[in-house]
């Protein structure tokens, strides 16, 4: 047996050692002879090398003397002496003997009793023993019949492993072999595919890329669409109940439109221009991706302005408590339809309303840029006092340094108040208290917005050259800088 450890190959062959040798000994000797025997030989120590014979001499000694009897007296002197023991017998009889032998008969019943209580457990020791050898040949007897067995399985395991091991060593071989051809044959194979169909291929993944962009593109649209469906639909609702409540003749001086008209018309107009020149959803969302990291481990997170929920899905998804508000009634029930907790509340009124020290994170998304001018200082202030210590503001908003932002996308939302200077909000949000104001530039203008540097070759003028390439630098930098930035403020 492979396994085996050389304690247990000792142990076996010692125990076969020991059954055999005990048959040996026993065979055709009876029980009194064989245990003779074996006090002989199975001695554990110097203690039981002592003790058993003499055990077996002191058992002689008892059964040879526990029969007590009268010795007759006897005298040495000549001629007198057989008259002095007769004298001194009658003596006896008449003074001692009347008493003496009715203990001398006590005694001879008592060392009867205790010899033959000795020869009884002397033979009952025997027989015990000798069950405990019989019983212990037959376990040595079982227990080798067992590891017999045990070593053939597992030596029949062993084969039948064997050769299964092999089979499938050289099923594996053949396979692997089949494999290499086949890997060969379709190597051969796509390299003359590429070889011929190499320009067929780079159109298809070109028209396949196309394909994907346009499928995202109209997916996105068709989202737009439908949200925007839903968004008329409730609009349409609620418009219809308010004219329902509304007295059923005008007055006479002629129709005048309601102010509940204009007002949802408004919520309705801005939600098309969001949805028309924002961007689509994903595209916000990845820009603002950079801003999560921020508020983790801050709740709850309060985003100012929350518009689609951009923000606060990307939130959501990371695990942070965060809830919005939102002064446009359309957008609110975007959000809502998204399952985002979104409030149609004023931004100033809400954080009023809040206890000091109960946010955990302020976000404020193109928001700062629709607020009066003369309401920023309050703004911050508020900020301040409603954020946890500890707590981060960010306030993202278009860069007045970037020129293409201003006339791309500042100017065309009408309710822009005016742009602001990074340098004059970062200094409004440490007038209010805030200890840490960090001023981000955020969206480079795309490269192919930008104006494109030359090259020169030539020798000559290339001092000049090198001072138009620096002028064209700082050129970009003002008209196609980073199009927002964003205050970062911690308290």
């Amino acid at each position: 047996m492979d396994n085996q450890t050389p304690h247990d190959t000792e142990l076996a062959a010692t125990l076969r050692q020991v059954r055999e040798e005990a048959r040996e000994r026993v065979g055709g000797q009876s029980d009194a002879e064989r245990l003779e025997r074996l006090e002989k030989d199975l001695l554990y120590g110097d203690r039981d090398a002592a003790m058993l014979p003499e055990l077996r001499a002191n058992l002689e000694e008892v059964n040879h003397l526990w029969a007590v009897q009268e010795q007759p007296f006897a005298s040495g002197i000549p001629l007198l002496g057989r008259l002095i023991a007769f004298f001194r017998e009658m003596w006896n009889r008449i003074s001692t003997k009347w008493y003496v032998q009715a203990l001398l008969r006590q005694q001879v019943g008592y060392n009867a009793a205790a010899t033959r209580t000795l020869n009884n457990l002397h033979k009952y020791l025997t027989a015990s023993t000798m069950d405990l050898v019989r019983r212990m040949d037959a376990l040595v007897q079982l227990h080798e019949d067992r590891r017999a067995a045990m070593e053939r399985r597992w030596d029949d395991g062993q084969a039948r492993l064997a050769q299964e091991w092999q089979g499938a060593h050289e099923h594996h071989a053949r396979l692997l072999e089949q494999a290499a051809a086949d890997r060969e044959r379709l190597a051969e194979q796509l390299r003359r595919v590429e070889q011929g169909q190499a320009p067929l291929a780079h159109d298809l993944k070109t028209e396949v890329a196309r394909l994907e962009k346009a499928i995202a593109a109209v997916q996105a649209r068709e989202e737009e669409s439908r949200r925007g469906f839903a968004m008329q639909r409730l609009w349409l609702e609620r418009l219809m109940l308010r004219l329902s409540a509304r007295p059923a003749e005008l007055p006479p001086q002629g129709p005048v439109a309601p102010l509940e008209l204009v007002e949802a018309l408004s919520d309705h107009d801005y939600f098309a221009f969001e949805n028309a020149f924002r961007g689509p959803e994903g595209e916000i969302r990845e820009r603002q991706e950079v801003y999560r990291e921020l508020f983790r481990g801050r709740a709850p997170v309060l985003d100012i302005g929350c518009g689609r929920g951009e923000f606060l899905e990307l939130l959501k998804a990371a695990g942070v408590e965060a809830y919005g508000i939102e002064i446009n009634e359309q957008m609110m029930l975007v959000c809502r339809e998204k399952g985002l907790d979104v409030r149609h509340e004023d931004a100033y009124a809400h954080l009023e309303g809040l206890p000091n020290g109960s946010l955990g994170g302020i976000f404020a998304g193109q928001v700062v840029e629709h607020l009066p001018t003369n309401r920023l200082s309050d703004f911050a202030r508020l900020a301040m006092q409603k954020l946890q210590p500890g707590g981060c503001l960010v306030a993202e908003t278009p860069n007045p340094l970037c020129v293409w932002a201003m006339t791309q996308h500042f100017y065309m939302d009408l309710s822009h108040t005016r742009p602001l200077h990074p340098r004059a909000v970062a200094f409004l949000f440490e007038m209010a208290g805030f200890e840490h104001v960090e001023i981000r530039f955020m969206n480079l203008t795309p490269e192919a917005e930008r104006l494109r540097l030359p090259e020169w070759a030539g020798a000559e003028g290339q001092e000049a050259f090198q001072v138009l390439r620096e002028d064209l630098e700082r050129l970009n930098r003002l008209l196609y800088g980073y199009q927002d930035y964003a205050i970062v403020a911690r308290k």
